[in-house]
């Protein structure tokens, strides 16, 4: 199978399962929590709100969606760095240190603010 093929196998099988989760999630499973660390600890994680804000954003409720977490885009960004990584810029993000301590580094950042500034607002 070349590159292109796989890349693109490895795309579509991502894609089937991301929207099979958002499909169950919207319609079976839209009244309950099944984050696992809210579960356990009975605390929002990094990524809480990120299914809800995903299914706003396919319904055309962008700025539900930035509410419910604001870096709902860059998760299908890393997703793509990911399966692309054979190609060369996309090689050097994907084994760049720099760049995943940035990632990290916004990803936390994005939650403390969510956790401390806006506690009473957080959609979980």
């Amino acid at each position: 199978m070349t590159n292109i093929k796989k890349e693109f196998f490895t795309l579509l099988i991502g894609s089937v399962f991301f929207f099979s989760y958002l499909f169950v999630f919207h319609f079976y499973l839209h009244d309950r929590s099944i984050c696992i660390f809210y579960k356990f600890f009975h605390f929002p994680c990094p990524t809480c709100g990120l299914s809800r804000s995903y299914i706003k954003f396919f319904s055309f409720e962008i700025e539900e969606a930035f509410k419910l977490h604001p870096l709902f885009l860059l998760f299908p960004l890393l997703f793509l760095i990911f399966v692309f990584r054979k190609r060369n810029i996309f090689n050097k993000l994907c084994y760049s240190r720099v760049f995943w301590i940035l990632v990290i580094s916004l990803i936390a950042i994005v939650y403390l603010i969510r956790i401390i500034f806006l506690k009473d607002n957080l959609p979980f």
